[in-house]
């Protein structure tokens, strides 16, 4: 049965990734295109506090107190992909600052100790226009540019990332109006008791806390935004809507863990209470989820959110579920919801061709508790918002019952 299960996995190619197990790395479905490049030389006219020197038969910039790289170039609106070729004599000198138009990026540039190769970010440019890209260092001078160039990068897939009749429908997200419909039929019978009760109080709410884990407080509010739906009450949602409105004041929750913790309770509650959110609250949050959407695409488009290439590492599916979640959310509000969503799809059919046929699960049965609901949230809006099956996962999901009793009861 598993070598059934791994022949068919083979042969499975994703509908948004394009990809099988045999070219997990290629990406048939980004398109980038070279808009300008330079070598030691032409960057040495852009930059001071560097100068080229040769080294191995060729010519390498090297960067000296002060250093500064100036990219000015007239670009269409898009997402843009820094790449340079460099190295680091040491951990003390491995990684540049990268600004746009002035505004410093969260995401920085770390290069390789003791070799050269390729970095990238991804750098987002908004407008038509000029503009200019500037890298800096983050630590003492000494490293090394060999050359850079700079792409323009777009995500297209053969097929929509979201059913039509979907795009307009709220909730959307784990949830359709008919499934509440049912739930609240069904949720107070004697059966429905025995596994599940309404939520209790809420969480104590606290302020953005710079240098903080912040979005932690946020994973439960979807239970609770549930229980108001199951049972309607408006001192609730004013509780609720207090939580949103905190929410739109939060800074920076990076690309890992606490990126997927405080979307999946923003994002949820976009969908679930999108009639009954107060307009302008529904818009500052859309504005929220979108900054937090945009950061993860850029990350993950680099290889830097949790989990780098990491398929079947756990803070790679938090990562990607968060994007796939705000992006769900987001369609037909925001231009480039569709773009994130895509890419996301496109992150999980790596994770689905890679998962284990037989169910085991790599990283045990203490990270099974709290990894695996992540991937069934995963799985449950791509199949739902895309109308797909999930490609090469069924008989790995599958065996995560008997994965689970094997520790439980071993040998029965």
């Amino acid at each position: 049965m598993v070598a059934t299960a791994m022949v068919a996995l083979a042969l499975t190619t994703g509908p948004f990734s394009g990809i099988s197990a045999d070219n997990l790395l290629d990406t048939p479905s980004l398109k980038m295109d070279i808009i300008w490049q330079a070598d030691a030389v032409a960057l040495a006219a852009l930059s001071k506090g560097a100068r080229v020197v040769e080294e191995e038969d060729r010519q390498i910039l090297l960067t000296e107190a002060g250093f500064t790289l100036t990219i000015a170039q007239e670009l269409p609106e898009g997402k843009y992909r820094l790449e340079m070729e460099c190295s680091a004599p040491n951990r003390g000198t491995d990684s540049f600052y990268v600004a746009v138009d002035g505004k410093r990026m969260s995401q920085i540039v770390v290069l390789r100790v003791g070799e050269f190769g390729r970095t990238a970010a991804m750098l987002p440019v908004q407008g038509a226009g000029a503009h200019a890209f500037e890298v800096t260092l983050r630590e003492a001078p000494g490293s090394k540019i060999v050359g850079a160039s700079l792409s323009r990068t777009t995500v297209t897939t053969a097929r929509a990332p979201i059913l039509s009749e979907l795009r307009t429908q709220h909730p959307r997200l784990l949830l359709t109006p008919e499934r509440l419909a049912e739930l609240r039929e069904t949720y107070a019978t004697d059966a429905y008791a025995k596994v599940y009760v309404l939520p209790g109080k809420m969480r104590k709410l606290y302020p953005y806390r710079k240098g903080k884990r912040n979005g932690g407080i946020y994973r439960g509010l979807g239970d609770q935004i549930l229980g108001y739906l199951l049972e309607p009450d408006p001192a609730k949602l004013a509780e609720i809507i207090t939580w949103l409105e905190m929410a739109t004041t939060y800074g920076d929750v990076g690309v890992d863990l606490d990126a997927e913790y405080f979307m999946e309770g923003i994002a949820l509650g976009y969908d679930w209470l999108y009639d009954e959110l107060p307009e302008d609250l529904r818009k500052r949050l859309g504005v929220r989820i979108a900054e937090l959407c945009e950061q993860l695409y850029a990350a993950s488009l680099a290889g830097k959110t949790g989990g780098g290439h990491s398929f079947q590492q756990n803070h790679y599916w938090f990562a990607h579920l968060s994007l796939a979640l705000g992006a769900g959310a987001l369609v037909n509000d925001h231009p480039q919801a569709d773009e994130w969503l895509a890419w996301a799809w496109d992150r999980f059919e790596r994770i689905a061709v890679t998962f284990s046929p037989d169910g085991g699960f790599h990283e045990g049965p203490s990270y099974w508790d709290f990894s695996m609901p992540t991937l069934y949230i995963y799985t449950d809006i791509y199949e739902h918002l895309t109308g797909l099956r999930v490609p090469a996962m069924d008989q790995g999901l599958k065996g995560q019952a008997a994965f689970r009793m094997h520790h439980i009861l071993p040998g029965l």
